[in-house]
């Protein structure tokens, strides 16, 4: 499962819902869980060695703080084996590898947050204007801006991360919040080599996310042929900004 928590509050209302995730979580029974905007608590009920044991099978977790209080986490019934960190330049983006122990195989986990276009709800206001009046046109560069800053940022940094899969020696699972869509260069990046869950064995459009840019799948979970996805699921839930995502991965013989 891949899902973009954003620290656990609902979209816009920005009510928090916090007992409402975690619920659905555990109720999924993944063997694998990687979170993105995850709230890093040292105390409380999101502290995530606390979360770890609300999920049914699940033994072991690893983080990374992409600001003081949060971060992408991955939970996993597997033992890690060995674990690390892809940081990126200028931003507070990243992604974090989990290698583990699957029978006798290694598997490396990415658990990914590439960059997002960073427009504020506030802008939505201009962007479902058709009009160009004088007092709008600084907003518009504005946002013009950012998508183009966007794309820049997201094509480096799968460059990055297109190399270091390359570089893996495990067969891999490529999960997380990619902020853009399948006909961008990110998702040519990312599928060249590797299989996505939801061409495999998805249906219809799959939106993941609930805001106005990008409309369309922004969450993905990428996998080497090694395996076989089946009943991928966007799941419908409306805790976060983002729909929640999952596939079963089988091993091919």
């Amino acid at each position: 499962m891949s899902y973009n928590v954003q620290n656990f509050y609902f979209y816009l209302g920005k009510k928090k819902n916090s007992k409402e995730i975690i619920n659905f979580i555990a109720a999924q029974k993944a063997n694998i869980i990687c979170l993105q905007e995850s709230k890093l608590q040292k105390e409380g009920d999101l502290n995530p060695i606390k979360l770890k044991d609300m999920f049914p099978g699940i033994k072991h977790c690893q983080l990374a703080h992409q600001s003081k209080w949060g971060g992408p986490v991955t939970f996993t019934s597997y033992p890690i084996v060995s674990m690390g960190e892809i940081r990126f330049d200028d931003t507070k983006n990243m992604v974090i590898f989990t290698n583990v122990k699957i029978g006798n195989d290694t598997v490396r986990v990415y658990n990914c947050h590439l960059q997002s276009y960073g427009i504020n709800t506030s802008a939505y206001s201009v962007i479902d204007t058709l009009g160009f009046e004088q007092r709008k046109r600084k907003e518009i560069r504005k946002i013009a801006s950012k998508l183009k800053w966007g794309n820049i940022y997201r094509s480096k940094q799968v460059i990055k991360l297109n190399d270091h899969i390359a570089q893996c020696p495990y067969p891999v699972i490529v999960c997380g919040d990619f902020n853009d869509t399948p006909i961008s260069f990110t998702y040519g990046k990312m599928s060249s080599k590797l299989d996505d869950a939801f061409v495999e064995s998805g249906r219809g459009m799959s939106n993941t996310y609930r805001g106005k840019l990008p409309q369309n799948r922004i969450d993905y979970i990428f996998h080497t042929d090694r395996f076989k996805a089946y009943n991928y699921k966007r799941h419908d839930v409306e805790y976060s900004d983002h729909f929640p995502i999952s596939t079963l991965l089988v091993k091919k013989k």
